[in-house]
């Protein structure tokens, strides 16, 4: 093998493990958010048309400085960028993998828009999602690196808390559910001005 060779993960890396009330596996950075966002895309068709046109976007790159969501923000049509990921659940930053999403006001790349994530907490609350706030330090999404090079007009975070962000995760089990609802709500019923 050298760089550049392609290699396959194997399936036991892939596999979720049950944990009582929480699930852990490789590779949940990825897949949880990936999985509220078509959890939120289902419940959006089983009613409540959002008020206006939404794209729901996967990207690419997000390590690598955002490359896809930045492309997205500059592309699609919109001027609100709200971004979903997995975010530390860590006594540093007031959050729990009890609860449930985490609304982040700032990370290391940018202040995000305060009416889209004060929306999202009262919304979450109004949910009963149980949702959570905090500013996350040595962290940048694809959110805050569309914003930070001028390719989204606004932009909000909302993260799932795992115990780990990279490499063997573990997360609640309602975490995905109660992302995707939050989600849902929001483009229903999007933060004023958006």
């Amino acid at each position: 093998m050298h760089a550049g060779s392609r290699v396959c993960v194997d399936r036991s890396r892939r596999t979720l493990v049950d944990v009582g009330d929480f699930v852990g596996s490789y590779f949940l950075d990825d897949r949880s958010a990936l999985t509220a966002l078509v959890a939120a895309a289902r419940q959006l068709q089983g009613g409540g048309r959002p008020p206006a046109d939404v794209h729901l976007v996967c990207t690419t790159g997000e390590e690598m400085g955002g490359i896809g969501a930045s492309y997205a923000g500059r592309t699609l049509p919109g001027d609100v960028t709200l971004a979903l990921d997995v975010g530390p659940a860590e006594a540093e930053y007031q959050v729990t993998v009890e609860s449930g999403p985490v609304v982040v006001y700032a990370d290391d790349s940018v202040v995000y828009d305060k009416v889209v994530a004060d929306h999202l907490l009262a919304l979450g609350r109004e949910l009963d999602v149980d949702p959570q706030s905090a500013v996350f330090e040595s962290f940048a999404s694809d959110g805050s690196r569309a914003k930070s090079s001028g390719q989204a007009a606004r932009a909000g975070l909302l993260t799932l808390p795992p115990l780990s962000t990279h490499g063997y995760e573990v997360q609640h089990r309602d975490a995905v559910d109660r992302c995707a609802r939050l989600v849902a709500g929001y483009l229903r019923r999007p933060a004023p001005g958006s």
